[in-house]
């Protein structure tokens, strides 16, 4: 996987692709899949992000999350 920034996380969320989040101190392979259709359910990327990390993120697996997309 090929770790990405916020920002084209934030830029594929809005074109309707798919990528992966995780706490930041976790390895990608523990990641949650962000799927073409996460759109259709969440219209808002800070909201998604605000939910991932209220869930997922503490002082244990890192307070933010990291942004990743498959290799080609």
């Amino acid at each position: 996987m090929i770790k990405i920034n916020k920002r084209e996380a934030r830029k594929l969320f809005d074109e309707g692709k798919s990528f992966y989040m995780c706490a930041h101190k976790l390895r990608p392979e523990y990641s949650v899949f962000i799927q073409e259709n996460a759109r259709d359910e969440i219209s808002n990327f800070d909201i998604l992000v605000r939910q991932f990390k209220y869930y997922n993120c503490d002082y244990e697996r890192g307070y933010y999350p990291a942004f990743y997309i498959e290799e080609n």
